[in-house]
Parts: structure tokens; sequence; C-alpha cells
């Protein structure tokens, strides 16, 4: 009977968080991507911590360990998401002119995550902080394309 007990408890301790969000209620008022982007991430292991819908099509929170919090956000087709990189690239040029700001987005084929990558203009250094190294990782569980802008503006083409 103990070695039951213990072999249970060594399989669960191994078995990846369930899928639905302790966000459910708040998922409801987003769309499906946006909440299925969350949903996979958590299921990931990386957790949307200080959720907050800022619209039909977005969501902000910061990704498990991240000091800032990043946006989610769909786009209806996956030419409109294209075009939003565009966008969203030429945005962040202004951006690094101003502040020395690098940013990062991730790409699906109808979403995009954006947040800061770093504050000092520093692309390979602020891998060694935490909201870079989330970043990455968000990248990996979701298959998405990361850029660090303004340097790799138009590698996510596709």
């Amino acid at each position: 009977m103990t070695t039951l007990v213990v072999a249970g408890l060594v399989w669960q301790r191994d078995l990846p968080p369930p899928p639905i969000s302790n966000h459910a209620p708040a998922l409801s008022k987003v769309d499906p991507t946006v909440a299925g982007v969350i949903r996979s991430l958590q299921t990931g292991r990386i957790p949307c911590i200080g959720f907050r819908v800022v619209g039909p099509h977005a969501a902000s929170c910061r990704l498990g360990a991240m000091t800032r919090p990043v946006t989610v956000t769909s786009y209806p087709t996956h030419p409109a998401a294209v075009a939003a990189l565009a966008a969203l690239e030429r945005s962040a040029r202004g951006t690094f002119a101003s502040k020395r700001q690098v940013t990062f987005l991730i790409a699906g084929s109808a979403w995009v995550i954006t947040g800061v990558w770093s504050d000092t203009g520093a692309y390979e250094t602020a891998t060694q902080l935490i909201d870079p190294t989330v970043a990455q990782q968000a990248s990996v569980v979701l298959k998405g394309c990361l850029e660090l802008l303004p340097r790799e503006a138009g590698s996510c083409s596709f």
C-alpha cells in the first residue's frame, strides 16, 4: 500500500499542470486565441500573473518571474498579424531611438506577445536577466518566432 501511495505521488508530481487557467472567468472576456495562448503558457509552466484584460483581443500580465507585464494580442487573420508585426517593428525603432529600450515580440500565426527585453540598449548581456530568459522560454513553449527589436526587425516574416 505504501508503495502505491509513493508511486502515485511521484507520478502526480511529474504531470504538467492542468491546462485550465486559474483566470478562467477573466479569460472568457478575451477572444479564444488570447485565452489559448495564455493556457498554452500555463501548460508549459509559465504562469500569467496579474492578468488584466486590456481589450476584447488583448490581455496583459507578467509571465512567470518577469518584472514587467507583456501584452498578448490576437488578430482576426494571419495577414492582419503580419501587418501588425510591421507596425510593431516600426514603433520599436522609435522607442529604441528615444529610450534605448530593446523590445521583443513573439509571433504566432494570428497572435503577438510584446514586452521589454532591455532598458539599456543591450541585446546579448540582457540574457542574464530574468525577463529575457522567460521570453525565450515562452517562445519555445509557444513555438513562436522571437524578434529583438529594432535589430532583428523583419526576421519573423512568414
